[in-house]
């Protein structure tokens, strides 16, 4: 930081002032390098105790060999699409495959998460950027940008898209849920790691129009048809062969690395890479619009170890933007706050801006 440079800076000059003072009444030079070595030392140690514990936690990472340095980093940032309009909590629907659009709200996040990025500097290092095939994962990632170019690569694919929830595809979740199938078997359905849901006929509404959407190539990819249903393990089946292929050999150069995908694809991506077991797969969310950031060893491509200081909080999210889990909730409390804010700002300025229209006629008469 700017601010803290220039204070170390000055302390230095100090130590090197009191050095000074040391030679007039000593002549050994031994004696001289000791002392102001020894007040350096001290100083540095009462500027590490006045630091944030963030930063104390970060600095005895790296004063413990711990691989924090640039070299031996590479940076996974992972984000889960803007709200769209089959996850508002008046209408939650069971999306999967289907093309739904970004809403209103999922278009703000997407802006505000681009908008993050660029604040912490993270973009200007962004290599390549992959996306799924779904509209709204490709047009959050168009949104960060703010309609720029992008000055990396933009790699789509349909190993990346959200799991294939089968035949609930396009129900509303309350209305499944205890009515159309017990509740405890949607939760399995929803959150386990090795259940999947009823599988989707060739009758459902949706079946020919998702087709319909991928070339021959990728249907043969695919295993000669689209998925019928998917659990999370079966979601990380496909998502393996392409993280090895394409994402892992950036992870292994050291480069940043940005996944704009869904909540299914990114917990099976998580829950693989990062050997979470899979009792706490159930409890790991991941809210919309919200930039989560890994920082990986580049030789083994895991995520650091999390400082012991932090505790897991029984595994909910891991890294979003520092080095220690937070709990979902409390995080998308944060997240809400300021999404309210800005929000209420928007209506505030369209309220002044309708205002002032209104206004003007009265004048003229």
């Amino acid at each position: 930081h700017p601010s803290y440079l220039n204070i170390l800076f000055l302390m230095r000059c100090l130590v090197l002032a009191l050095g000074l003072v040391r030679v007039s009444s000593s002549s050994s030079s031994r004696t001289i390098g000791y002392n102001i070595l020894q007040r350096y030392n001290a100083m540095q140690r009462y500027n590490i105790m006045q630091r944030s514990r963030h930063q104390r936690i970060s600095f005895s990472l790296r004063a413990n060999g711990d691989s924090f340095h640039h070299h031996n980093k590479s940076t996974l940032v992972l984000i889960r699409h803007g709200e769209s309009t089959w996850n508002r909590l008046e209408d939650e629907r069971f999306t999967g495959w289907y093309d739904a659009p970004l809403s209103e709200q999922g278009i703000l996040e997407a802006k505000e998460a681009g908008k993050l990025l660029k604040e912490k500097g993270l973009f200007r290092g962004v290599h390549v950027a992959f996306t799924s095939k779904l509209n709204r994962s490709c047009d959050t990632l168009n949104l960060m940008l703010s309609g720029e170019r992008p000055n990396f690569p933009v790699i789509k694919s349909w190993r990346l898209n959200e799991r294939h929830y089968g035949a609930l595809q396009g129900y509303n979740k309350d209305a499944v849920a205890g009515i159309l199938y017990p509740k405890e078997e949607v939760r399995a359905w929803r959150r386990s790691w090795d259940t999947p849901p009823p599988r989707m006929e060739d009758t459902h509404p949706h079946y020919d129009v998702i087709r319909s959407q991928y070339t021959d190539k990728e249907i043969q990819e695919m295993g000669g048809d689209i998925p019928r249903g998917e659990s999370l393990e079966q979601t990380a089946k496909r998502l393996i062969p392409f993280w090895e292929g394409n994402i892992l050999p950036y992870v292994l150069q050291g480069k940043t690395i940005l996944i704009v995908a869904h909540a299914n694809s990114l917990r099976s991506l998580i829950g693989s890479i990062f050997e979470v077991p899979k009792e706490d797969i159930e409890k790991l969310r991941i809210p919309t619009g919200t930039p989560l950031v890994y920082n990986l060893d580049r030789v083994t491509a895991k995520p650091f170890a999390v400082p012991p200081e932090c505790g897991m909080l029984e595994g909910e999210l891991l890294w979003p933007l520092d080095e220690c889990p937070v709990l979902f909730d409390d995080f998308e409390t944060k997240a809400e706050l300021t999404r309210a804010s800005s929000r209420e700002a928007s209506r505030i300025q369209n309220e002044s801006s309708a205002g002032n229209q209104v206004e003007a006629p009265a004048k003229e008469k």
